[in-house]
């Protein structure tokens, strides 16, 4: 068992305050109506006793008395007491364990509610082990009797509810469903229930080719968010394997398969299909050049990477940070870069020449190498001992705050919230210097801010700090790529944003990784000019690419006939007929609307393939370009479009017609007769005369122009450019050969 009384000590050396809660455990096998009496105790017990309140369900699983899976145990809980803060904790096998996790959280006056037939029990395991987990307070109350006999909704149990599952009568299991809660939800734990008890004939075991291997890159396999991604990902039925930052490197690469060498300082090798593969990246693993390759060769492959180098390259440097905020015109604190110790007047002066002021290091972390300065002797002395890193450091403006919001957002969508307040006797909000937090409510202006400062990183999931200041005004402070979990409690907000609650920091890494299993890898982005040789078809066209065309792309089609959903037409000299798979009215101006008919059709681009593009038809005779890239394609595909520059893409060469390749093949052997001739009839090589007689014109000219053909004057000269220009093919590659070549000068059958 673990050392509470050491454990509590340290906590105390710490400075940390002691806290008081109120909790229950139980199997909730379903939860019921009497399970709502257990959950209003603890709640309005908590709240008398100034507390915070926790439910703990067990972990237990079998088809018989405990059917349902802890992660469906949890989600019905949520939904069936939306204001109780409900536990999913690996580790919390026990009673004893939910309270070991609670002292590890510095709660030392802790109150367990029960029913009542379990108050006796449970006082007699847990009292002796009070003083020497280190509480302070320990006691057990009862949430109240409950009369097994009662046939009215007082008497329902689980065992009763999963009764009435076996039984097959959803209107008694009905009876034992807390109040407030819907049929349809209801309905979902009744079927729930049925295939954990296997009563389902139609149930399906999960296929395995929907489960996904998670990598967790780290440069430690003990850090308490990767602990709690790896519960996370075996909760709902993954593989995680943690990867070392430090001794990982890749190795083979053959199709979508990759091999990971040395994941472990051990010599063990992994290896894995990346199109089935998500990779979390915490910030450790990004101080070595070996953890930075890894991020980056498995970027470059169809693994899903949260995050990037590149988003760790940006965010980790606080003045690129910095840049883009301004760039993106999002309010940030003042800030300057100093460089050298001549440059500490003028970046003060750039951030309003006031103390105090705020000195960072460029590269700093959870507070480390940050310092508020309140005057210009000791402004100078942090900046000089800061300096003696080698490292350059930044100077920004102090905003009046109480503390600051980390928001985590997940492919755009805002996931939770919480305030960081300032530590005892310190500036900084770091949760790693002992700042405490809190639940914190987003406003619909702060949301839009955080959506904004996120997608302006680039990071897939962000946590995005910001700040109000005591006038109001919203400032971005920075944008963490590997957001910490250790704050205790978080708002959810579901896809919407709207509040859903509130959850601890395994519950927000188990939201984020289920969050993660619906992202799709972000395309690489793909360059264009405004005008491309593209093939649609099989067609080689010129196009342009409209960002100003918001509907589907078009072509210039003619002789457009519709029949039963399929469509004929030509285009570009050729007959198509092709299913119709949309249709688009287009307003032409002057009050005029035109209808097409949408196919879709396979594109090509330099030697980009896009499948299934969607084309709308239109007579495009009186327009220049016969076919226009709209901005969906654009959006859809990531392509980039370079205004001022046009054929950035190259087609690969045509493919020759039957008759073009007989044509070649008859000029060949052609060729090889005449040469076959030559030699039969001169007794020498064709290429051997040829050269020899260039060889002899190449001197010749050269000394009717007075050049030194052995040594020619130098290249760019007016008189080498005059002599180049009157030369032969044949003798400029005479030249080129005997002076550039780095073969046997005497070799007749080479050059250059």
């Amino acid at each position: 068992m673990i050392n509470y009384r050491s454990l509590h000590e340290r906590t105390l050396l710490r400075g940390q305050k002691e806290k008081s809660a109120v909790l229950t455990f139980g199997r909730f096998q379903p939860p019921t109506t009497g399970h709502g009496k257990l959950v209003d105790a603890v709640l309005s017990t908590a709240k008398k006793l100034g507390a915070d309140a926790f439910i703990f369900p067990s972990r237990t699983q079998d088809k018989k008395k405990n059917p349902l899976q802890t992660k469906d145990k949890v989600k019905f809980l949520k939904k069936f007491f939306p204001r109780a803060r409900i536990v999913n904790d690996k580790n919390a096998k026990t009673v004893f364990k939910a309270i070991e996790s609670l002292v590890k959280k510095n709660y030392t006056d802790i109150t367990l509610v029960v029913g009542g037939d379990r108050v006796d029990e449970f006082k007699k395991t847990i009292a002796p082990y009070v003083d020497e987990m280190g509480l302070k307070k320990f006691q057990v109350i009862s949430a109240g009797e409950r009369d097994p006999d009662a046939t009215d909704v007082s008497g329902m149990s689980a065992s009763k509810m999963r009764a009435a599952v076996s039984d097959d009568v959803f209107d008694s299991f009905m009876k034992g469903i807390p109040k407030g809660v819907g049929k349809r939800v209801a309905k979902e734990l009744f079927d729930t229930l049925k295939k954990e008890m296997g009563l389902n004939e139609e149930t399906e075991e999960p296929k395995k080719d929907n489960l996904k291997r998670f990598l967790i890159i780290s440069a430690s396999a003990k850090g308490d968010t990767t602990s709690k991604l790896i519960n996370a990902v075996e909760d709902l039925g993954h593989k995680p394997t943690v990867i070392r930052a430090d001794t990982a490197y890749i190795g083979d690469v053959d199709g979508d398969n990759l091999t990971i060498e040395n994941i472990d300082k051990k010599g063990e090798d992994i290896t894995i299909n990346v199109k089935e593969t998500i990779a979390f990246v915490r910030g450790s693993s990004m101080k070595t050049a070996g953890g930075r390759a890894l991020v980056e060769g498995l970027d470059s492959s169809d693994t899903l990477v949260i995050n990037s180098k590149q988003v760790f390259d940006l965010v980790g440097n606080k003045y690129a940070t910095h840049v883009l905020f301004e760039r993106e015109n999002i309010n940030t604190p003042r800030t300057a870069l100093i460089t050298n110790e001549s440059s500490i007047d003028r970046a003060h002066k750039k951030v309003g020449g006031k103390f105090p002021v705020i000195v960072k290091s460029l590269h700093g972390a959870e507070g480390i190498g940050v310092a508020k300065v309140d005057s210009q002797e000791s402004f100078k002395s942090v900046v000089q001992s800061l300096r003696k890193s080698g490292e350059d450091i930044l100077v920004q403006e102090m905003i009046d705050i109480d503390g600051d919001v980390r928001s985590i957002v997940m492919d755009g969508k805002i996931v939770a919230s919480m305030k960081r307040l300032k530590a005892e006797k310190d500036f900084r909000t770091n949760k790693a210097l002992g700042a405490e937090s809190e639940p914190y409510s987003l406003s619909e202006s702060e949301k839009k801010f955080v959506k904004k400062v996120a997608k302006a990183s680039g990071a897939i999931l962000a946590g995005v700090d910001h700040a109000i200041s005591k006038d109001g005004k919203l400032y971005a402070i920075e944008v963490n790529a590997s957001p910490g979990s250790g704050a205790q409690d978080y708002t959810k907000y579901i896809d919407e944003d709207q509040e859903e609650g509130v959850v601890d920091g395994d519950e927000l890494v188990r939201e984020i990784v289920e969050r993660s299993l619906l992202i799709t890898k972000p395309a690489e982005a793909f360059t264009v000019g405004r005008v491309e040789n593209v093939k649609i078809g099989g067609r080689t066209i010129k196009t342009r690419v409209d960002s100003g065309n918001s509907s589907y792309s078009v072509i210039d089609a003619r002789e457009i006939k519709e029949n039963k959903g399929t469509v004929r037409f030509v285009f570009d000299s050729t007959k198509f007929k092709l299913p119709v798979v949309d249709t688009v009215e287009i307003n032409m101006g002057g009050g005029k609307f035109e209808e097409r008919y949408v196919v879709e059709m396979d594109m090509q681009i330099g030697r980009k393939t896009f499948e299934n593009v969607k084309f709308s038809l239109s007579d495009r005779s009186s327009n220049v370009y016969p076919s226009l890239l709209g901005n969906e394609f654009m959006k859809e595909n990531n392509v980039v479009v370079h205004t001022n520059e046009v054929f950035m893409q190259e087609l690969e060469e045509r493919t020759l017609t039957q008759g073009e390749k007989d044509k070649k093949e008859k000029y060949v052997k052609g060729m090889k007769k005449r040469a076959k001739d030559f030699k039969k009839r001169y007794g020498s090589d064709y290429k051997s005369v040829m050269y020899g007689t260039a060889t002899k014109m190449a001197k010749r000219d050269a000394t009717e122009e007075d050049i030194d053909f052995d040594s020619p004057p130098e290249e760019g000269t007016d008189e080498i450019v005059r002599r180049y220009k009157k030369m032969t093919p044949g003798e400029l590659n005479e030249i080129t050969h005997k002076y550039f070549s780095t073969g046997d000068k005497n070799d007749n059958t080479k050059s250059i």
